[in-house]
């Protein structure tokens, strides 16, 4: 069988976004907080989202700017939640977690046509519901930060689905890829504006400079990556998939690979608490992609 060449890039995509969060999740042992890696992740996307200038453009009249504006501001929250997700709870919950993304696009979807939910999305909101409790099992527990760890990444779950639901829309009809490279430039721009206020809240200890620095730069790559792979082959199907992977990647690279980054997730939650976690990620793994090719087929 062969495989397009091109779904190397949200393979690849899905890797680097993990070694991101765990290199995030070092900075916040070293002493970063929330906001500063917040702050310097959409600070050091905004170089990124140039190339977008350049691929394809189309006039966006400055009267639409609200659309991108809205969009920023939701990928904003998004962005927060998921950062604030990684410092409350370990990178081999909080990434698969994240995969409940596509059925909020789903769902979303569905409420704007007015149709309801079919047989298959149905399915695979059942099997992300019921992977997130079982990758939860042990972590539910009270006073626990996983619980909260595991809403925040719902709510960012949430704030992305609905961007994803909004730019299928708006893009097509109000700028192409200068509509998407207008996005990073918001962030950067409401961070910066806050920057202005507290130039403090970029203050690095130096033993997390390297780590949020690093984290910010691989975050700020494949997001870049993944616009690239969507916007120039037309199987959104495929690179979908394939970037759901980021979840069992994030078992994989946590259980063989975690003593590079000093992360103990594997001896602190222990291997009953990671097994369960590997039994959460396939099913919301399998949900995700049920969810992909139903979008995909229904929009044959």
């Amino acid at each position: 069988m062969h495989v397009p060449a091109y779904l190397l890039i949200p393979a690849l995509a899905a890797v680097v976004y993990t070694v991101a969060a765990l290199c995030h999740k070092r900075g916040y042992v070293q002493g970063a907080g929330v906001m500063t890696t917040f702050h310097w992740a959409n600070l050091l996307a905004m170089p990124f989202a140039v190339p977008l200038f350049f691929i394809r453009p189309q006039p966006l009249p400055l009267v639409e700017m609200w659309r991108p504006a809205v969009a920023a501001a939701l990928i904003y929250g998004g962005s927060w939640a998921t950062l604030a997700a990684v410092r409350r709870g370990d990178v081999s919950m909080v990434t698969p977690v994240l995969g409940t993304k596509v059925v909020f696009v789903a769902a979303g979807v569905t409420g704007i046509s007015g149709q309801p939910l079919s047989a298959g999305l149905w399915a695979a909101a059942v099997l992300a519901t019921l992977g997130i409790f079982v990758m939860g099992r042990t972590d539910w527990r009270p006073g626990s930060g996983s619980g909260a760890a595991i809403w925040l990444c719902l709510a960012a779950s949430a704030f992305f689905g609905l961007t994803d639901v909004l730019i299928a829309q708006w893009v097509p009809l109000h700028g192409g890829n200068v509509f998407l490279g207008c996005i990073p430039l918001l962030l950067g721009a409401f961070s910066l504006a806050v920057v202005a206020r507290a130039p403090s809240v970029l203050r690095l200890e130096r033993d997390s400079r390297a780590w949020v620095l690093t984290g910010g730069v691989l975050l700020a790559a494949q997001s870049v990556a993944m616009g690239i792979a969507l916007a120039f082959f037309n199987d959104p199907t495929g690179v979908n998939v394939l970037y759901s992977t980021r979840g069992l990647w994030s078992i994989v690279l946590v259980w063989g690979f975690g003593a590079w980054f000093r992360n103990r997730e594997r001896h602190t939650a222990g291997r009953r608490t990671m097994l369960w976690r590997l039994a959460g990620t396939l099913l919301i793994t399998a949900g995700v992609v049920i969810a992909v090719l139903e979008r995909s087929q229904a929009a044959e």
